[in-house]
């Protein structure tokens, strides 16, 4: 654990707002799946609501905004 004790405190306030915003990203793109699963259960067919598509565009920006800031041309893709 030390080790990812020392990276943790060698995070500067930019460095982890950045990493917040991506977690942020990722669990708002992952939310469109929970949202379309619980429509379709109360439906009790398939259902595309329309949360599905604001999560998927609000995290795919987020998750974006992420990794343009890290340059990371694998995310960015």
């Amino acid at each position: 654990m030390g080790d990812f004790a020392q990276w943790w405190n060698a995070l500067s306030r930019i460095e982890l707002t950045w990493l917040i915003i991506g977690f942020a990203g990722q669990a708002m793109f992952m939310m469109r799946f929970v949202f379309q699963w619980w429509y379709s259960e109360r439906a009790q067919r398939s259902v595309v609501p329309e949360i599905f598509w604001y999560c998927s565009i609000g995290g795919g920006v987020t998750i974006l905004a992420y990794a343009i800031y890290r340059a990371d041309p694998v995310i960015i893709a």
